[in-house]
């Protein structure tokens, strides 16, 4: 209806319902509509330790299960401490959902250039793709940190890409920052 409306200019009166609408998963054929922002919370998590890798390594770090349902609606944040002398060009990280059944869901992904490391920690945020993802009661998040997102798994390919093998950088302290809807809509 949105692009028969705003691309086709049929008057159809999508432009008078509410601004966001949710569809759950899996579908009941109706879906849930909001005038503004939903009612969100956020889950905040912290993983320690400091890890060097090359560029063919990646840093994973994984959450305990989760006790509820979840789903996400905004952007997550990873915040990462980093260092390198080895001019390590960029960082990606992949937030993916290890759900009871053995599955493992993506829920996000995002990079950021890093050509001015040091040998200093630095912080370093990535601001990752906003998207409505379900996660299973009892998953574990699992956040993967590495130089590309083919090695979190060979087949994903948003940022393939990969740093030279022979640069190194430090991993330290992995903050995630992920809104989700207070009342998921899904099941």
């Amino acid at each position: 209806l949105w692009f028969d409306r705003f691309l086709k200019g049929e008057l159809n009166g999508i432009d008078t319902r509410p601004r966001i609408e949710l569809a759950p998963d899996p579908w009941t054929g109706r879906t849930t509509q909001y005038a503004a922002q939903p009612p969100r919370r956020v889950l905040r998590m912290r993983w320690r330790g400091v890890r060097t890798i090359d560029g063919n390594g990646k840093v994973v770090r994984t959450s305990e299960p989760s006790r509820r349902l979840n789903e996400t609606f905004g952007t997550p944040l990873a915040a990462i401490r980093v260092s390198s002398t080895t001019r390590w060009p960029h960082l990606v990280a992949v937030l993916t959902a290890l759900t009871p059944r053995g599955d493992e869901i993506v829920i996000s992904e995002g990079g950021t250039h890093t050509p001015t490391l040091s040998a200093r920690k630095r912080l370093i945020t990535i601001r990752m793709l906003s998207q409505a993802t379900t996660i299973p009661r009892g998953s574990r998040f699992r956040l993967t940190v590495a130089g590309s997102s083919t090695l979190q798994q060979s087949d994903n390919l948003l940022y393939p890409i990969s740093v030279p093998s022979a640069a190194r950088a430090s991993i330290g302290e992995a903050k995630l920052v992920l809104p989700v809807l207070k009342r998921p809509v899904s099941r």
